[in-house]
């Protein structure tokens, strides 16, 4: 089988000589460039997709000084893939064997004797650090209580998109893919996880929140975001929010994301859902369908008729990618990532329900 050389460039150069079969390039912009750090990056992997196989390789134990001085130039050498090369993507781990949370992944076809991969960072290094972190039932908050969620451990990383379909035209197998440090335990719904990411960069990725139930089964995963006063988590803590109603039973539909729009009670400090307020999806983003939900008797969730959110402000998000979604309530708009995901072990692969709170801030 023919080889092929690659020489891994920093940026897309015009008329640059190449004497590779393939030149493999890293779209960076300036502001990428600053803003993403890659210290923490010890590792990159690399998939070379062919029509009809994948080659995959993990470079380990390295450093990264950025995403333009990555060290790698010329370090790649692979097997053409059967039936002919497609595409390829690169993605620098903060594990140093290929493993642990995704800083950054680049992802794009071939044209011609190239490979310009657009990059994103869904992790910064920057931004790796200490998360303190609550879990709050959302069913129970739809009922106006401030309950811990249901689990046993946490595990804090990044949801990002697949963007698979960038190198296989036509492709309806989209995913969103989690990816983490190490598990903590939750004591009575808290826990001071060590390695959090606070902030993602890229267009559909977020930092996530990934809760475990005793089984050692991940039950929810939801964005979170740091700085905000949420629904019923102390100040200075982070709120994760959870559902154990089940995932979605047809997969190939996309995730399910279950939410809730509610605001903290000046006076009682309880969760109020509010109701009468509209979602819709961003234009030109992933297929998705948006549901209404409320409570029946028994306490579970069903389909609403209604064109708004009622007493439980609660509502269903079901898409194959992470999708921003607007909630306008009284005039004001509310706009947020929303998800649930997919998580590979060597052992296993989860799908995963989304659990997203919404508050007017």
């Amino acid at each position: 089988m023919k080889r092929m050389s690659w020489f891994l460039l920093a940026m897309i150069a015009s008329g640059a000589a190449c004497t590779s079969d393939y030149a493999l390039t890293l779209v960076v912009s300036d502001e990428l460039n600053a803003t993403c750090s890659t210290s923490c990056v010890k590792s990159v992997a690399v998939w070379i997709y062919g029509k009809d196989d994948v080659d995959f390789r993990c470079f380990e134990n390295l450093t990264m000084k950025s995403l333009r001085e990555h060290g790698l130039d010329g370090a790649i050498d692979a097997a053409i893939p059967d039936g002919g090369l497609l595409g390829a993507e690169i993605a620098g781990y903060r594990g140093p064997t290929c493993d642990d949370l995704v800083v950054f992944d680049a992802i794009g076809p071939a044209r011609g004797h190239g490979l310009a991969l657009p990059t994103e960072c869904s992790a910064s290094c920057s931004f790796v650090g200490n998360l303190n972190v609550r879990t709050t039932d959302i069913v129970e908050a739809m009922q106006g209580r401030c309950s811990a969620g249901p689990g046993l451990s946490v595990t804090a990383g990044a949801m990002r998109a697949s963007h698979l379909s960038s190198v296989f035209p036509g492709y309806t197998g989209e995913a969103t893919i989690f990816t983490g440090g190490k598990s903590v335990n939750l004591s009575t719904g808290a826990a001071a996880i060590p390695d959090g990411v606070s902030s993602s960069g890229g267009s559909r990725s977020c930092p996530a929140v990934m809760v475990t139930g005793a089984s050692g089964v991940p039950s929810t995963v939801a964005c979170v975001r740091s700085g905000y006063r949420g629904l019923c988590g102390p100040a200075g803590t982070i709120e994760v929010p959870t559902f154990t109603g089940g995932v979605l039973t047809d997969i190939a539909k996309g995730y399910r994301t279950v939410a809730i729009f509610a605001e903290r009670d000046g006076v009682t400090g309880l969760p109020k859902p509010i109701q009468n307020a509209t979602v819709v999806a961003d234009p030109g983003g992933p297929p998705s369908t948006i549901t209404y939900l409320e409570l029946d008797g028994n306490g579970a969730l069903r389909p609403s008729a209604g064109t708004s959110t009622g007493p439980t402000g609660a509502f269903e998000v079901v898409s194959p990618e992470p999708l921003f979604i607007t909630v306008t309530s009284n005039g004001m708009q509310y706009r947020r990532l929303v998800s649930g995901t997919t998580m590979y072990t060597p052992t296993n692969i989860f799908d995963i329900t989304g659990a997203q709170i919404f508050t007017p801030e």
